[in-house]
């Protein structure tokens, strides 16, 4: 059994005192920290932040050229969001106040001890991971209350007006009308229950509360499987559903998130394709990981969505005006990494798409082969 390595903590220094560089240098890898660049000035600096993204940059305020490290490190923090911790001789109010506007995570004034810098480094970087976290939080928590306001109140008040159509004149209409009304509101509460499962999926994931058991998966019977769940849809629309996967490829992953992603590619497939045309999905061998297609011939993608779809809420009506969720794709690409795979997509307006994704190849030795 192997037991997992700390990568060490990556710093820039950027003085233009050299002996005070290399002191700074010396105490930080005494304490095994790696210093992976010290920089004279704010220009070079602000380049090899750029190139190396180190962890934290300790940044002087004083420095050779036209800029200083305050203004230094209001470009990198806004940049390549790194967290700095300034040091500078002096400690006047003025340039207190100047330095704080900046948000540095951390300010130590010349000298300093090696207990003092230590300390404030791992403050530091507690702090940045801790913001970071929060920023990400507070993303989710817009993107869900988004979802709930506007994706879930449009289908209901389309549900609202629907049945309250129907309560006011049902006498009146003829069976074919009555037959129409019911299936908008057959269609209007799949799409609520797709988004309502898929936001939950989404949300648990979000805060790691979803279970992650991978096992031995024969990939052909879980796309017969996933067929058979899609299959009235596919038949609604007259689509051919065709699995074409290598009959005994065997993969490791997590049963259920496989059902989920192979479900929402296969949907998602189904309502961009136009009718009587044939949705294939498909596998090969790769190195040590299956690669499994889905693929249309519908609709097509448009080249500047394709970058944005597996990471927005990216939603467009289907070949007979179906609406989408919005998180079918974002939640099976999160699934697909959750796995220790990677999903791609490309696509050719009015020839179809292909949207591909990998999973470890089921290995005897899981301690060697998937760790």
């Amino acid at each position: 059994m192997t037991t997992a390595v700390k990568n060490k903590t990556r710093i820039m220094i950027v003085e233009d005192e050299s002996i005070t560089a290399l002191y700074l240098k010396e105490m930080l890898v005494r304490k095994d920290y790696d210093v992976v660049s010290t920089e004279p000035s704010a220009e070079e600096a602000i380049i090899r932040a750029g190139e190396l993204h180190p962890d934290i940059i300790l940044m002087d305020i004083f420095l050779q050229g036209k800029m200083n490290g305050i203004e230094a490190s209001k470009y990198i923090y806004s940049q390549f969001n790194i967290p700095i911790i300034f040091l500078t001789s002096y400690s006047q109010d003025s340039l207190v106040e100047s330095a704080t506007e900046t948000q540095p995570f951390c300010y130590l004034v010349k000298p300093f001890n090696e207990a003092e810098l230590y300390a404030n480094i791992e403050i530091a970087l507690l702090k940045h991971s801790s913001a970071t976290y929060l920023k990400e939080l507070n993303a989710t928590r817009d993107k869900f209350f988004s979802v709930i306001a506007h994706d879930l109140r449009n289908p209901l008040a389309a549900l609202f007006q629907t049945t309250d159509i129907l309560k006011g004149r049902y006498l009146n209409f003829s069976q074919q009308e009555l037959g129409f009304f019911l299936e908008e509101i057959n269609r209007t509460a799949h799409t609520l229950y797709k988004l309502t499962d898929n936001l939950l999926e989404w949300a648990k994931l979000q805060n790691n509360q979803v279970d992650f058991r991978p096992l031995k998966i024969k990939l052909y019977t879980l796309v017969d499987y996933t067929i058979s769940i899609v299959q009235s849809s596919a038949s609604h629309k007259n689509i051919t559903l065709r699995n074409a996967v290598v009959q005994n490829q065997l993969v490791w992953a997590d049963m259920d998130m496989m059902v989920s992603v192979l479900t929402n590619l296969l949907s998602n497939a189904i309502k961009f394709s136009y009718p009587g045309s044939e949705i294939v999905v498909s596998s090969k061998r790769k190195g040590n990981y299956a690669e499994i297609s889905v693929q249309d011939s519908g609709m097509g993608i448009e080249e500047k969505f394709i970058g944005q779809l597996l990471y927005s809420m990216h939603k467009g009506l289907g070949t007979q005006d179906e609406k989408g969720t919005g998180l079918g794709l974002i939640l099976t690409r999160e699934f697909v990494e959750k796995n220790g795979g990677k999903i791609s997509v490309t696509s050719t307006v009015g020839i179809g798409t292909c949207i591909t994704f990998t999973l470890p190849i089921y290995a005897h030795d899981k301690s060697s082969s998937l760790k």
